[in-house]
Order: C-alpha cells, then sequence, then structure tokens
C-alpha cells in the first residue's frame, strides 16, 4: 500500500519509515511484557488481573488511536486530492508528465498502469 500511495520520490522513505515503526513496535513490546509484575501464584486465576489490566490499557490506547484515524479520514482525503478540482495530487505538487495530467482525481496505481500500458 505504501509503494502505491506514496509518489515516487518518497517511497523509499516511506519503506524506510514503515521498517523504523516495525522496529520500534518490537522495542515496546518487550517494554511492556516488562510492565507484568512477577507471577506470585502457581495458578492462571492469580496471574491473569496483571494481564487483564494492561491488555485493557493498549485496547483503550488503540481504540483512541482508532477514532482519531477516524476523525482525521477528510482530512487525510484532501491531501491526496487536487485541491484544484481536477487532476491528481501529483500534478498539484508541481508534476506535468502526461500521464500525471490524464490521471483520474484520486491516484489510483491502476489506472495509471493501465494508460501507461495502452
Amino acid at each position: 500500500m505504501i509503494g502505491k500511495l506514496a509518489p515516487k520520490q518518497y517511497q523509499g522513505v516511506m519503506m524506510g519509515s514503515w521498517m523504523l515503526v516495525t522496529g520500534l513496535a518490537s522495542l515496546f513490546a518487550g517494554d511492556f511484557s516488562g510492565m507484568i509484575p512477577e507471577p506470585t501464584g502457581t495458578t492462571a486465576v492469580a496471574t491473569n488481573p496483571g494481564y487483564a489490566k494492561l491488555f485493557a490499557e493498549l485496547g483503550a490506547g488503540s481504540l483512541a488511536v482508532g477514532i482519531a484515524l477516524v476523525v482525521l479520514i477528510p482530512f487525510l482525503r484532501k491531501l491526496i486530492t487536487d485541491k484544484r478540482g481536477g487532476g491528481s495530487a501529483r500534478r498539484s505538487a508541481g508534476c506535468c508528465c502526461s500521464r500525471c495530467l490524464k490521471a483520474p482525481r484520486l491516484l489510483k496505481p491502476e489506472a495509471l498502469r493501465d494508460e501507461a500500458e495502452g
């Protein structure tokens, strides 16, 4: 998806950012696992409250981020459409190649690929 939506000159940076975020997520996963105290009991019932609290907090954080992203959808759509009413986002960025001039309003790689082939 990143390779399809990002302009060619930014695809490498976007893929690198994706890998960086994946690595940071792995580090955070290790930190989160360290938040669970050593179990004092030997049964699952004794250790479940610690896990329940941690996963409730992670779930609430995920829900908050999800709601924020849903609220940002209109703004994000404006970023990938042309503000002048026609053409693609690349055209508004100053690209003047014939492929971008004929591109649909939203960046749709399939349509661009079909135009280049046909």
